[in-house]
């Protein structure tokens, strides 16, 4: 008696019915959804300043379009950043603001990690690999500790989330420690301090060698004793 083999189900009009369906069905997903069914989080919801950048509130409203930061096969892509973060090109291409001072800013994703979820603020970068005197040209050698003896946190001095210059409030703290000596230094010098210091005891951007050589006696000497008004 002749035994029919039986054919594989894999391959049977059944199956090959079912698979293409579930392709189609993976392929209606995929295009109405973009890339979501294959991301690892949420993006983040969170707007910073209440600013839009390329018509973008935040990374949340373009969740289903990957393309607009990903690159196919390459990941995130500095120069999809950029479209929308202009000011990032600007400060990139003069040598200005904070992102002219890093060596890494072409790879956006070192420090600003997404899909972390909604209320993640990915502008907050990790200070593990943040050098702030380099990238602020503001060292911290001198504010490692508070006027009470504590560990400094960063909100002790950045009064803002953006952490702009225009954020920096140097003034609350030091005449809470002497009123007397802030209210004097503040009529003689005014009050910008990031003008003057640089977190080390000497004047940001100068030096002082190159006009006179402070030496000798002058070393105890205060600057008013020679510089009048």
């Amino acid at each position: 008696m002749q035994r029919h083999r039986r054919a594989n189900p894999l391959f049977s009009s059944l199956g090959c019915g079912t698979t293409l369906l579930l392709l189609v069905g993976l392929g209606l997903v995929l295009y109405w959804q973009g890339g979501r069914p294959f991301s690892p989080g949420e993006l983040t919801a969170v707007q910073t300043q209440n600013t839009m950048a390329g018509g973008v509130a935040n990374h949340a409203t373009i969740e289903d379009d990957c393309s607009q930061c990903h690159a196919a096969w390459l990941g995130v892509s500095s120069e999809r950043c950029e479209a929308c973060h202009t000011n990032v090109t600007q400060q990139r291409t003069t040598d200005t603001g904070i992102h002219g001072r890093f060596q890494n800013t072409a790879d956006c994703q070192t420090c600003h990690t997404d899909h972390q979820g909604r209320e993640a603020n990915i502008t907050q970068i990790s200070l593990s690999q943040f050098d702030h005197e380099k990238s602020t040209r503001f060292s911290l050698a001198k504010h490692q500790r508070t006027y009470d003896k504590i560990d400094m946190a960063c909100g002790d001095c950045h009064q803002s989330q953006s952490f702009s210059v225009d954020a920096v409030d140097c003034a609350t703290c030091h005449t809470q420690a002497d009123s007397v000596f802030m209210a004097e230094h503040n009529d003689l010098f005014g009050t910008d301090c990031l003008a003057c210091h640089d977190g080390i005891d000497t004047m940001a951007a100068f030096d002082h060698a190159q006009v006179f050589v402070i030496d000798g006696a002058h070393t105890a000497v205060a600057c008013t004793d020679c510089h009048a008004n």
